[in-house]
């Protein structure tokens, strides 16, 4: 018999988040006091706890970075709009998924069935990773190569958020970072690969806040 993965989003406090300076492997401890994600498994039922403020700081972590492309000078039209289209596709899909979770401590759901609030958050940074990059393609002789190459580094870092908040809803292996990943939580290890990705947009790094 499969097993079946129960999932419990925890509601955090909605896109509120605790500053804090980049983290050195040195620093990294600080972040054992965060919240997030834990699992159990009872035969063959895996039961997976997510605190749901980490989609909300991914998601929105991803929006600061997409919005970075509107300041870029000599954006094109063309290119203005399809960022646009993407920062409204990702909010949306926030505060969609914000109002399924508002007043519950926890939302179950096993790995058949993610909520259609869940995965639209993960498909509208995919979305946006990909249509940013079609279009840095497509403009690309207007663009030039520095604005090119730029936007086209956003769109692989907005489909590493995806992935990320991906990992979030499905499991909590984490994502490798290399011999520090074995002293990390997942969590840890997330939020490290968040600000890493902020950090190369010149953006502050965020953490969730219980």
């Amino acid at each position: 018999m499969p097993d079946l993965v129960k999932i419990e989003a925890v509601r955090g406090t909605r896109r509120n988040f605790l500053g804090f300076a980049f983290l050195s492997g040195l620093a990294v401890a600080s972040l054992a006091a965060l919240p997030g994600c834990s699992s159990s498994k009872d035969g063959n039922v895996t039961t997976i706890t997510v605190n749901v403020s980490e989609i909300d700081t991914d998601g929105t972590a991803a929006l600061n970075i997409l919005k970075t492309v509107l300041a870029f000078t000599g954006l094109p039209l063309a290119v203005a709009d399809v960022v646009d289209d993407a920062i409204d596709g990702v909010e949306a899909a926030l505060a969609t998924w914000d109002k399924y979770c508002s007043g519950k401590q926890t939302v179950v759901f096993d790995a058949t069935s993610v909520p259609t609030e869940a995965s639209s958050v993960i498909a509208a940074l995919q979305n946006a990773a990909t249509t940013i990059g079609n279009v840095a393609t497509s403009e690309a002789a207007t663009l030039g190569t520095t604005l090119t190459s730029k936007i086209t580094s956003i769109s692989s870092d907005i489909a590493s958020l995806a992935a990320i908040v991906s990992s979030i809803v499905r499991t909590t292996a984490g994502l490798s970072l290399g011999a520090q990943a074995s002293t990390l939580t997942p969590t840890q290890a997330r939020m490290l690969q968040v600000n890493g990705i902020l950090a190369r947009h010149g953006l502050p790094p965020v953490a969730v806040k219980g």
